[in-house]
């Protein structure tokens, strides 16, 4: 992942507290997908930056959804 930025923008950033977020709901709906399966999904992730850093490039996750009994 590439963050850009002006330095000043870029100093309070840190490995160690970078958030992602992965939307599955979001993704459902972008895909047109209603139930989930079993296959290997790529998912988008999401970052909390903090104004003035930006992501050159979209982060993706390998995920797969497995059922499990309740």
């Amino acid at each position: 992942m590439q963050v850009t930025g002006l330095a000043a923008d870029l100093a309070s950033l840190r490995e160690s507290t970078l958030k992602g977020k992965i939307d599955v709901e979001a993704w459902m709906l972008e895909n047109d997908i209603e139930v989930l399966s079993s296959e290997i999904q790529s998912l988008p992730v999401t970052f909390e930056l903090a104004e003035g850093q930006n992501i050159e490039n979209q982060v993706f996750v390998q995920v797969q959804f497995i059922e499990t009994p309740e």
